[in-house]
């Protein structure tokens, strides 16, 4: 089975800050929501103890309804105010890591390979960038010193094994182009 790279869309620092942020949220919510309902239907209650024979005054399971509704809204309200902040504080934050990914990748296709300052908390991605510049630029270091030893074997008074010993380990460091990736 050939390899397959696993997808993890995990960052424990933040996640961890959004789950207990809910649970607090929902906490605070839910007991909000239950003292606004029982100080409201308590309020219903006490205005429809004593009437008894009003008729054109609404029921008393209607004024529950209505203000049941208006909390439940109101709740509703605020979870989705909640999800679109979080929503817009993980984009923010996905954002600048990719930007810097991004810079490091930009720099690596120009063959800038000089090292960034590190700027606080590196992201698990924004190090493996950096290993793989760095193996990038091993590589290229190697290929170097074998053009240079190539200019040096190709004179015609050169021995021509050694001139097949440099080609042999040029194709070990730079690999040949498939079928797929030649573009004519």
């Amino acid at each position: 089975m050939p390899h397959h790279r696993r997808i993890r869309y995990v960052d424990e620092r933040l996640q961890k800050l959004f789950l207990f942020g809910l649970v607090a949220l929902e906490a605070v919510l839910a007991g909000a929501m239950a003292w606004l309902m029982y100080h409201h239907l308590n309020q219903v209650i006490e205005d429809n103890m004593f009437r008894v024979h009003l008729s054109n005054v609404p029921s008393a399971l209607e004024l529950m309804m209505n203000k049941a509704t208006l909390l439940l809204t109101v709740f509703s309200a605020v979870n989705l105010l909640a999800l679109i902040v979080a929503n817009l504080v993980w984009r923010a934050y996905v954002n600048s890591i990719l930007r810097k990914l991004d810079h490091l990748m930009a720099k690596t296709l120009g063959l800038d390979f000089t090292i960034d300052p590190q700027n606080g908390d590196r992201h698990q991605v924004l190090e493996l960038g950096e290993k793989q510049r760095n193996q990038e630029r091993i590589r290229l270091m190697g290929i170097r010193g074998l053009a240079q030893q190539l200019a040096f074997a190709s004179q015609p008074s050169s021995d021509p094994a050694e001139l097949a010993k440099i080609l042999q380990s040029m194709d070990t460091v730079v690999p040949a182009p498939n079928d797929s990736q030649v573009r004519y």
